[in-house]
């Protein structure tokens, strides 16, 4: 899929007449990057400029001083192969500044993984004191579970802690709150919902029940349209390649059941309660309803699918 670009961040402070091989720049370049979609604008986002480096430095001096990063797209159209080789070529032909052959912040040499990363001897000593004796977060606490600390985790019996941690939890009861709340969470579970997915040029496919197979069939990632769905994603992006989703609604499944004497009882949802309170096999019997058994062992038990609650947006009752 040729979705992938290769990009510069540019110094607007910094005016500058730079030739290479295959493109020229009017300002001082301070990073290259790849990526597709929105990616060019991560750099400039709170929750990215929180961490410390070199570029966010960089980033926030600009900032500082009134002025907006300048952002190129300097190669688009290109497949992961061809995008990683640019990268690579790109940082290497401008140099990087950690090596004192440029003035890029780039940390690595591009790519694929972390290549060619050059950590100071500095970073190194620094990040192992911040993480020695009493600076490690662990350092002397207390494990919820076992009642050891961390310390003495190590260095106890690991057979007496196992045991202690089993013997903890047995004879445990759950109370009727308990119970009910999660009955409750089985019953939200149980709904089934209504998503709205809209492509690029703008056309609309709603879909109940089969987020992930949509995902699959439209070559989406399932994840990160789920985070766009349920606004959950960082960054409030709610677009990928141009796709977006949302929530409309959960819906009800409503069944109608008939028993071997001819009463009707209407059953929302809970399907498999009711079959295990009159005693009928589940699995068997939605198999012998949906037609995928052609054996009736469901003792005269006859059930029809009506469609969608009633009270739900957006279903009928058929």
């Amino acid at each position: 899929m040729k979705d992938k670009y290769v990009y510069i961040l540019m110094d607007p402070t910094k005016p500058a007449k730079l030739s290479y091989k295959n493109f020229c720049l009017l300002y001082e370049p301070f990073y290259v990057g790849k990526g597709t979609g929105n990616r060019i604008n991560h750099h400039l986002r709170p929750y990215s400029l929180k961490l410390i480096n070199r570029k966010n430095g960089k980033i926030k001096s600009i900032i500082k001083q009134g002025e907006d990063i300048i952002q190129h797209k300097i190669f688009e159209s290109l497949d992961e192969s061809t995008s990683n080789d640019l990268e690579v070529k790109i940082i290497k032909e401008i140099g990087r500044l950690d090596l004192k052959v440029g003035p890029l912040c780039n940390h690595t040499d591009g790519g694929e993984g972390t290549s060619g990363r050059k950590s100071s001897a500095k970073s190194r000593l620094n990040y192992k004191n911040s993480k020695t004796g009493e600076k490690n977060p662990l350092f002397g606490k207390q494990n919820h579970n076992s009642g050891f600390t961390n310390k003495e985790l190590y260095k106890s019996d690991y057979k007496k802690i196992t045991q202690k941690l089993i013997s903890s939890h047995i004879g445990n009861k759950q109370s009727e709150e308990t119970k009910e709340k999660m009955k409750n969470e089985r019953s939200k579970r149980s709904k089934y919902k209504l998503w709205r997915f809209t492509d690029p040029d703008g056309n609309d496919y709603e879909t109940i029940g089969e987020f992930k197979n949509f995902c699959n069939k439209h070559s989406l990632p399932y994840h990160v349209m789920n985070r766009i769905a349920t606004r959950t994603r960082k960054g409030n992006d709610l677009f990928w390649n141009g796709w977006t989703a949302e929530l409309l609604d959960s819906l009800d499944k409503k069944w109608e059941v008939k028993s071997p004497t001819g009463e009707t009882t209407i059953v929302v949802n809970r399907l498999k309660d009711f079959c295990k309170e009159k005693g009928i096999p589940y699995q068997t019997f939605i198999n012998t309803i949906s037609g995928k058994r052609k054996k009736d062992n469901t003792n005269g038990w006859k059930a029809v699918f009506l469609g969608y609650y009633k009270q739900s947006n957006g279903c009928k009752i058929n």
